[in-house]
């Protein structure tokens, strides 16, 4: 049985600042495991590097502009980044957090108070972050630093394909708006769902 409150996922956490202030305050009645993981390790990267806690004010007004299906009656909260540019939410509406791919338009979801137990779990990392390819692509390319990600040219949105030969490292805002410049969002139009 996996126990709700075991943390090693973030053995490996790398920091990159600590998490500002004002977002316990923004933010203060979110699930306390989101709460929890902020106040112990901060802004950084975990779990091989594929994943990036982030301060969800940086990043609040982008992922409403990329997501917007249409019953979604609140704005949902950023709070992890993958090393493919995609964001995990805190979807306050459905209780849950949900991993955004906008590379291939997958949305997947999983409970909040398993959420970061789970993360180790080989099948987890598939299914629910979304990690598949990320082995392959750190043979050719180094990890992202923080604020970048794997990045692929051609645009998926506009055509190109999901393979590791057709990714290079960008900043990660820049790809994120350079996927919405092309006029895609995340909705009931586009999302997938895993099978």
């Amino acid at each position: 049985m996996v126990d709700p409150n075991d943390r090693s996922c973030f053995n490996d956490f790398t920091p990159h600042a600590p998490m500002p202030a004002s977002a316990f305050d923004r933010w203060r009645d979110h699930p306390v495991q989101i709460i929890d993981v902020w106040r112990r390790w901060g802004l950084g990267m975990f779990c091989n590097g594929y994943l990036r806690t982030i301060d969800p004010g940086e990043w609040m007004a982008l992922t409403n502009l990329l997501y917007q299906p249409f019953w979604l009656k609140q704005s949902v909260t950023p709070i992890l980044a993958t090393a493919f540019g995609d964001l995990i939410v805190w979807n306050g509406q459905m209780r849950c957090v949900e991993t955004l791919q906008f590379r291939n338009s997958m949305t997947r979801s999983s409970m909040i108070e398993y959420y970061f137990a789970n993360i180790p779990d080989e099948h987890f990392q598939r299914q629910v972050l979304g990690m598949r390819g990320y082995k392959t692509v750190r043979r050719r390319l180094p990890i992202p630093q923080y604020g970048e990600c794997y990045a692929y040219s051609p645009l998926i949105c506009q055509g190109g394909s999901e393979r590791a030969s057709n990714l290079h490292i960008a900043g990660m805002r820049d790809y994120l708006e350079s996927i919405r410049a092309t006029g895609y969002r995340l909705d009931e139009n586009t999302m997938r769902f895993p099978s």
